[in-house]
């Protein structure tokens, strides 16, 4: 009988030595498990905060693609027509008042006007361009809109093909002719939303026939 309890005390020590590695092991599996559904929660949220904010980028410059389009269809009869020559920069082919007199005029279309509200931290930027312009032979300007001389057709409600031209992120559906008759005016938008470390840049081509 003593030799059989101490046979029984000795399998009794070997398993609770036996369960404090198994305890430490379960732990472990645990700490990694938790690690693993932290690292997945995290990346689903950041993924998810992305997505948001890449919305909120679009809609502010999907904004200003709009209000640039309202500029200028309420000002359209007083946007300069004349053909600017002289062009060393995207200043240059910014969209103007017509000065009712000889030469381009001075005065940009839309200056002082209010942009559409964005969402805290989205800065907007919205250019007006007019794409009657020409450049001297050899000039290179940088992310110049497709060149399209003011000129008059024979007429016709057919929509226009895209012109060639060094711009590349024209969408072809936002390319809209506005109003109707013989005589057309090439202009292009581009509209930058900026904030949270992303920025989103939209480019409409939108052509004025009278």
């Amino acid at each position: 009988m003593r030799d059989f309890g101490s046979k029984l005390s000795a399998i009794a020590k070997k398993r609770r030595g036996m369960a404090l590695p198994l305890v430490i092991l379960l732990v472990i599996v645990g700490f990694v498990f938790v690690g693993v559904g932290a690292y997945v929660v995290r990346n689903l949220f950041w993924s998810s905060q992305g997505v948001v904010v890449e919305s909120k980028l679009y809609n502010a410059a999907q904004s200003g693609i709009e209000w640039g389009m309202a500029q200028i269809w309420t000002n359209k009869d007083n946007i300069e027509a004349d053909l600017v020559t002289s062009v060393d920069s995207l200043d240059d082919i910014r969209v103007r008042i017509d000065n009712l007199g000889t030469g381009v005029g001075t005065d940009f279309l839309a200056d002082g006007v209010p942009l559409p509200e964005t969402d805290s931290g989205i800065t907007l930027t919205v250019t007006l361009l007019d794409c009657n312009y020409s450049l001297a032979p050899g000039a290179t300007v940088a992310n110049l809109p497709p060149l399209v001389l003011t000129g008059t057709g024979s007429g016709g409600t057919g929509t226009p093909a895209i012109p060639p031209g060094t711009s590349v992120i024209i969408d072809p559906s936002h390319f809209l002719p506005l109003g109707g008759g013989v005589t057309s005016h090439s202009f292009v938008i581009r509209s930058r939303a900026t904030g949270f470390g992303r920025s989103t840049e939209l480019e409409s081509m939108v052509v004025i026939e009278k």
